[in-house]
């Protein structure tokens, strides 16, 4: 999902404090494996994780952590990279009956006319996952940026998920956004509650 905002000056997302790792902490409780990819070239795309509903306009009710950073050249080490360069990670996720979502932002500029014009896309996406099940999610699949699509794997053979739901921009403290880019995310959820239920 994709929103365009201009602006004079660039202005980088980034935060003094990192959120919290995804830790699979599931006990007795089932799960799944999921593959997260992605196929673009840009560096330090953070992969959050949210295991509540979407709250209106909050993407749950407690901060959401943080998966991965796919393509990390950042000083971080505490997620599921490890800190390498890699496009991909692997990682337990319930499969009790209750969606998963993960959620990806990413952010270029381009000069036109002295003016410096921001883009950013949010992907954001749900799954059901079944037990001892295998699934993959792709980011920039066929040169999309803002979206995720989701597999089942199957004998080594990718068909869609039938439980995949593609979700809108939503807010969250732990992600240390700027408040440019807050109050942008804001005025998209007051222009359109029907996307939240609202």
């Amino acid at each position: 999902m994709k929103y365009f905002f201009a602006i004079s000056i660039i202005i980088i997302i980034s935060g003094c404090s990192s959120p919290a790792p995804y830790i699979t902490n599931l006990d007795n409780r089932s799960s799944a494996k999921l593959t997260i990819s992605t196929t673009g070239s840009d560096k330090n795309y953070w992969v959050h994780a949210y295991k509540d509903k979407l709250e209106g306009g909050q993407c749950s009710e407690d901060d959401g952590s943080v998966i991965a950073i796919l393509n990390n050249v950042s000083m971080f080490k505490k997620y599921a990279d490890k800190g390498e360069e890699v496009s991909t990670v692997e990682i337990q996720i319930p499969a009790d009956g209750e969606e998963f979502r993960i959620f990806m932002q990413q952010v270029w500029y381009e000069l036109d006319y002295k003016v410096v014009k921001t883009e950013i896309c949010y992907a954001h996406s749900g799954l059901t996952a079944e037990p001892g099940k295998e699934y993959i999610a792709i980011h920039d699949y066929d040169k999309n940026p803002c979206t995720f699509e989701i597999y089942q794997i199957n004998d080594k053979v990718l068909q869609p998920e039938k439980t995949h739901k593609k979700y809108p921009v939503c807010l969250d403290d732990s992600r240390n956004e700027t408040p440019v880019w807050r109050k942008k995310i804001k005025k998209y959820i007051e222009d359109n509650p029907e996307l939240y239920g609202s």
